[in-house]
């Protein structure tokens, strides 16, 4: 069964309405604080009408602790904001590497918002796990990896201050700086922390890959085969050969997020070719 979850809702009758589509439909409703109005602001019940009292209500203090009550529940987390939709009419997701992943996998999974018309990503391991193995296994990846690891070790640590879950997790900067794996990482940190069973779990359920397929506005995947980051899954030229609106660009070189053009100062070239996909879309 589907939550709602409101983010500091700050419009009484707006909450009121959400509030009284969850009482009909018995949908559990999670209000992150601190809120805009008081619970018993009359315009707030007044949208709510006599189906106040029957709403599953859950008040959460701040956005940590709905993450730690999320992460007690588990089930997917989806966030969805109306800001961009308002002001644009139409809207193209670009992602690179990691983000590119989430892009095209936000536009498959499920349908996308009537303003977005095109998704693009750059340099994305759309197949987490043989990206995460050809990270940690191959040799020519190990500078990377060590230097990788070392900003995510750092960030880590910088996050388990402002969250006390996390630094239980880690009991010690010794936990983390132990980690010597992209993995053991996930393992440790990524997985549990969002609620994953593994790092294997994460990778299957965060890929891009097995809905790329289902994807149903015009979408690119730009990536070089001389990526040292991505494996073979990431290049799913055949998914690409058969769909009508996901296409895959995979030229020799390029690298992770490089594509230097050598002729313009070195500027990405990636950038123009996106310019151009976008352009002949009318976007």
């Amino acid at each position: 069964m589907p939550r709602v979850v409101l983010y500091q809702p700050q419009i009484p009758p707006n909450t009121g309405n959400v509030a009284r589509t969850c009482a009909a439909t018995a949908t559990q409703l999670h209000l992150i604080e601190p809120l805009g109005f008081q619970i018993d602001d009359r315009q707030l019940r007044r949208a709510g009408l006599d189906y106040w009292p029957l709403v599953p209500l859950t008040l959460h203090s701040d956005l940590p602790a709905f993450l730690a009550h999320q992460r007690a529940r588990g089930g997917r987390l989806i966030a969805l904001s109306s800001h961009a939709a308002q002001s644009y009419e139409k809207i193209a997701l670009v992602g690179f590497s990691l983000g590119g992943n989430i892009s095209l996998k936000s536009v498959g999974e499920q349908a996308a918002h009537p303003a977005v018309k095109a998704a693009v990503a750059v340099s994305s391991p759309v197949d987490l796990a043989s990206c995460a193995r050809l990270l940690d296994e191959d040799p020519r990846n190990q500078l990377y990896l060590h230097r990788f690891l070392r900003t995510l070790k750092a960030k880590t640590l910088l996050k388990a201050r402002r969250f006390p879950e996390l630094r239980d997790r880690l009991n010690s900067s010794d936990g983390v700086n132990a980690v010597r794996t992209i993995r053991e990482f996930d393992n440790r940190i990524t997985a549990p922390v969002h609620g994953f069973a593994d790092a294997e779990d994460y990778w299957a359920r965060a890929s891009a890959l097995p809905h790329l397929a289902q994807i149903q506005i015009s979408s690119l995947l730009l990536s070089a085969k001389d990526d040292p980051l991505l494996g073979e899954a990431s290049f799913p030229e055949d998914i690409a050969r058969h769909s009508p609106h996901f296409h895959l660009e995979a030229p020799a070189h390029g690298g992770h997020v490089g594509f230097l053009d050598f002729q313009a100062g070195l500027q990405p070239w990636s950038e123009r070719r996106v310019r151009m996909f976008l352009d002949n879309l009318g976007l």
